[in-house]
């Protein structure tokens, strides 16, 4: 029987003299418990024997070709393939049992996704002398899979992408995955296990002088569309973009300035853009596109008199209970313990996370966060994350002023520059961790405080953590326009709602 090919999984190994572990890679394909799936082998010129190998298994479509390398031999394998989504595994890795499972959950639960990746753990092959084990080293921690093994891809957006370099033979996974991520492909992450990378003295030679040139040209041929793409978005119109704002050098790996701008690079990029930003209607209305930041810290605090000090409209959302409280964010605090603690490991919900390494402390985090959004009130998730402090060693964590609350002079001072301050609620209060009333209850409350105090009457709300529409039974009247901040499309997402885009990195080059 033919799969069905709208959940087909199509496998592709490409291998080239790998006679030494490609029964081991086929079979952890074959184990997989999707069972939608067909498994293509592209031997790449091989002298040993591969073929022969390949051959054993009924299940294997096998396809010959010159020696090309291995681009040339994952695009072969791309054509041949007829599934609807993409999956690659070198001859010499494995992959876990239940990856393929893990992933087409992760898609059916978000189809938006183009991407689902998880995490890798490197093994020294148990077949090395002594001597040669010992001479590997590598890392213990779990990777984030930035590798075509640990990816599975839907076919439209490998097609949209292209195909694989047959140029840079040594960093073509590199390059592949920077056009994706300047074409801003929506990728998860899970925090599995997905891919085994086995480490042996035919692979741990690779980082040669060649393969830094590869990178490097793939780098630079990145760095050169990002450069375009940022020109080119300085005309765009009806698209409203949302950061969080700014600090001094945002620290590579951490977490406490992930969703923080280059204060130096930002101010460049506000300086040098033209058309301006405007406000918020005329960015709805398509004729400009609108500039709007997240939270009521210091940090958009100073994003905001940056573009406005460059003659643009900004827009602050903002949570009153934490200006008229003085109470940081609970998430800041949360990043700013995992960065700091140091405990080699901590166990959460059964599962031992690495705080060693960024990876384990993301994955750690993206669990304590979801477990913490879910509590009903603002003290009630202080205080979980106090518990968590104490458990790690760092009862009384010291806040960066990047990520102190803004006070109420200088939510004045925002005003008196001309920037716009709207509703965030009254507290960072998830939609989901309550009954709706609770929620609605939060939009008035801020949007009180907002009248008396500020007498701004706001009738925008960004909804905390961006992902979620209006829910079901909101009064009609509560708001006229919902600002989301979710991977997809920009712009209308509903009546009244609107998807704003992330300014990241790559947009602020200039």
């Amino acid at each position: 029987m033919t799969p069905d090919p709208s959940g087909l999984v199509s496998a592709i190994i490409p291998v080239y003299n790998g006679e030494r572990y490609l029964a081991e890679a086929i079979e952890s394909v074959l184990a997989q418990e999707h069972n939608s799936l067909e498994l293509i082998v592209v031997d790449d010129g091989s002298r040993d024997g591969s073929a022969a190998i390949a051959r054993r298994f009924p299940a294997v479509r096998y396809r010959y070709q010159p020696n090309g390398g291995i681009g040339a031999a994952r695009n072969l394998g791309l054509q041949l393939a007829r599934g609807r989504f993409i999956a690659f595994l070198d001859a010499d890795d494995v992959w876990a049992p239940g990856k393929l499972a893990a992933q087409v959950q992760a898609f059916a639960a978000d189809p938006r996704l183009d991407i689902v990746s998880g995490h890798v753990e490197q093994f020294r092959s148990p077949d090395l002398d002594e001597v040669t084990a010992r001479r590997i080293r590598f890392p213990r921690e779990l990777l984030p899979g930035y590798s075509f093994g640990a990816m599975l891809i839907k076919r439209e957006a490998f097609l949209r992408v292209g195909p694989v370099s047959t140029v840079r033979t040594k960093a073509e996974c590199v390059d592949w995955c920077l056009r994706a991520t300047d074409l801003g492909l929506r990728v998860a992450m899970l925090p599995d296990v997905l891919l085994r990378r086995r480490l042996h003295d035919g692979n741990h030679s690779l980082e040669h002088r060649r393969s830094l040139g590869d990178y490097a040209h793939a780098l630079k041929a990145s760095l050169d569309r990002r450069r375009s793409a940022t020109a080119s978005r300085f005309q765009e119109r009806g698209l409203v973009y949302v950061l969080h704002g700014v600090v001094e050098r945002p620290g590579s790996g951490s977490l406490r300035d992930r969703n923080l701008l280059d204060r130096d690079a930002f101010a460049r990029f506000v300086r040098k853009r033209s058309p301006r930003f405007g406000p918020l209607e005329q960015a709805i209305d398509g004729a400009s596109s609108a500039l709007t930041i997240d939270d009521a810290t210091m940090a958009a605090f100073d994003a905001a008199l940056l573009a406005r000090e460059a003659g643009h409209e900004a827009t602050v959302f903002i949570n009153p209970v934490n200006v008229e409280t003085g109470t940081p964010y609970w998430f800041s605090v949360l990043d700013i313990v995992l960065d700091g603690t140091s405990r080699p490991s901590w166990r959460v919900d059964g599962h031992d996370f690495s705080l060693a390494d960024p990876g384990g402390r993301r994955q750690c985090h993206t669990v304590l966060k979801k477990r913490i959004c879910a509590l009903a009130t603002e003290e009630l998730r202080a205080a979980a994350v106090a518990d968590v402090a104490e458990a790690l060693g760092l009862r009384d964590p010291e806040l960066p002023p990047a990520l102190a609350p803004m006070t109420p002079a200088a939510v004045q001072e925002l005003l008196a520059a001309g920037v716009r301050i709207e509703n965030h609620g009254w507290t960072h209060r998830h939609p989901h961790s309550g009954p709706p009333e609770a929620l609605w209850s939060d939009i008035a409350r801020g949007q009180a405080w907002l009248r008396e105090r500020l007498r701004v009457d706001s009738r925008a709300y960004a909804v905390p953590f961006g992902d979620v529409a209006p829910l079901p039974g909101m009064p009609s009247d509560l708001v006229d326009a919902w600002y989301l901040a979710r991977p997809g499309p920009p712009g209308n997402a509903g009546p009244r709602v609107f998807n704003r885009r992330a300014l990241g990195p790559q947009d602020i080059l200039t």
